[in-house]
């Protein structure tokens, strides 16, 4: 009897590790390039999200100017010092922004700070490892690590965060009742603020923030911080197809959202995912190369990344868009 109850329990153990592998696969499957329904998934999702682009607004409620002496007499003088600091540091560095958003937000935010390794990031709902900003609770939770900029990049999407009725945005990123969009665009341009303003230790989104870079100097340093502070992604991918069409304008936009989703969650250190991964970044880069060079006549290469080892922009490529073969 014992030995049948063995049996039993080892023949479930082997039905649940060839569910976990066939899970395994399919996912593996769901990468960007490797089969004809990802291709179709993707279009698929670009005909949903092009019409999240019509309804875009060009910009958002509230466009009453305030400068910044009326933005210190309207806000709590009881907020965090590091707070503080960060609006001081804004407020400086960016003197023509909107800060609408800013203001709305900064008053009430909850701020929650969690030890790294302590018992309550047990029970945490924080899926990546630096910290998050809920929109509808206007909360921010993050990991309290020295000199690090945890809380100001939470700070940054504090800055440029609405909700409306049918809708909530954080500078690029848009949410819909069952769609988004500008996710991983916007992670990178925030990130990469985060680290000129306030450099630390750590340091995320390694690839989104180079390809946010790509992007800003295709469309100006100034201009891109208006937008981001406006949440203004329409204005944007108008500013894209002035040299490009708008349909690869906003195909440009999913890809990156579809690399920073696959790359936060996705296992990437297998051969297979990672070269998967690689394939949808050379695709990428790519694209804001071909924008770049209709614009400037000619590439900034300088910030041209490759992924997990993989070289994914080569001079042959580069000469292939320089002559309009790509």
């Amino acid at each position: 009897m014992k030995t049948e109850y063995l049996l039993i329990i080892f023949l479930l153990l082997t039905f649940i590790m060839i569910l976990i592998w066939i899970g395994s696969f399919r996912r593996k499957l769901t990468i960007y390039g490797y089969n004809k329904n990802t291709k179709y998934k993707l279009i698929r999702d670009h005909k949903r999200k092009q019409h999240i682009y019509e309804v875009l607004p060009l910009s958002l409620k509230n466009e009453e100017f305030i400068n910044k002496y009326d933005f210190y007499a309207r806000i709590n003088q009881n907020l965090d010092d590091r707070v503080m600091k960060f609006i001081d540091k804004i407020l400086n560095d960016f003197d023509t922004i909107n800060i609408n958003l800013l203001l709305n937000n900064i008053n009430n935010v909850k701020i929650n700070k969690l030890k790294l390794h302590s018992f309550n990031t047990i029970f945490s709902s924080i899926k990546i490892s630096n910290g998050e900003y809920n929109i509808k609770k206007n909360e921010i939770t993050y990991y309290d690590i020295n000199n690090s900029n945890n809380l100001e990049h939470e700070l940054f999407h504090l800055a440029t965060s609405k909700v409306e009725d049918n809708f909530m945005c954080s500078g690029f990123y848009y949410y819909f009742k069952d769609s988004e969009i500008g996710y991983g665009l916007n992670e990178g341009y925030t990130q990469l603020l985060s680290n000129r303003c306030f450099p630390g230790n750590q340091d995320f989104y390694y690839y989104e923030k180079s390809i946010a870079f790509m992007i800003e100097d295709i469309i100006g340093k100034e201009k891109l911080i208006k937008l981001y502070f406006k949440a203004d992604l329409k204005s944007l991918i108008d500013e894209l197809s002035k040299y490009s069409s708008t349909e690869e304008a906003i195909n440009l936009i999913i890809k990156i959202d579809c690399f920073s989703k696959k790359n936060s969650y996705e296992n990437i250190n297998n051969s297979f995912n990672a070269k998967a991964m690689a394939n949808l970044l050379k695709d990428i880069q790519i694209n804001i190369l071909k924008i770049s060079y209709s614009k400037k006549n000619k590439l900034n290469v300088n910030y041209i990344r490759e992924f997990n080892g993989y070289k994914v922009i080569d001079d042959i490529i580069t000469n292939q868009i320089i002559n309009g073969i790509i």
